[in-house]
């Protein structure tokens, strides 16, 4: 029969397993940092893709104005029919611009909700199990 003296075995578990103990705190802790700073970046990019839409509507509006005047210049003879034209397709891409960022401010937002886990609440979508 033997007495263990010094429980070698015993200890090296207890010490492995506060090793994985510490491992998993600063695991979950550059998690928490991970998700906060995605959160942070993607709120950023919200915002600035509501900037966007702003500058487009205006960009919007200001070539609408810019059409009128060329069509009322082309009453009076000011300006060709082909200036006109080209004004108004440069007026087609503003809006197409307008759409499209409105589109990657929506992709945006839905990319929030995805991070945050909150898209089905947000669609009013229940699960069954």
């Amino acid at each position: 029969m033997s007495v263990p003296f010094d429980n070698i075995s015993l200890k090296q578990a207890v010490v492995s397993a506060k090793i994985a103990i510490e491992d998993a705190e600063i695991n979950l802790r550059q998690q928490k940092e991970d998700l906060i700073r995605s959160v942070m970046n993607q709120y950023a990019t919200i915002q600035n893709q509501a900037q966007q839409i702003d500058i487009a509507k205006q960009s919007v509006q200001m070539q609408e104005k810019t059409v009128l005047d060329a069509k009322l210049k082309l009453k009076y003879g000011r300006v060709s029919v082909f200036e006109v034209d080209t004004l108004e397709d440069q007026l087609l891409a503003q809006r197409l611009n307008l759409v499209t960022t409105e589109i990657n401010y929506l992709n945006a937002v839905t990319a929030l909700h995805q991070i945050l886990g909150s898209t089905l609440h947000n669609w009013h979508i229940h699960l069954r199990y």
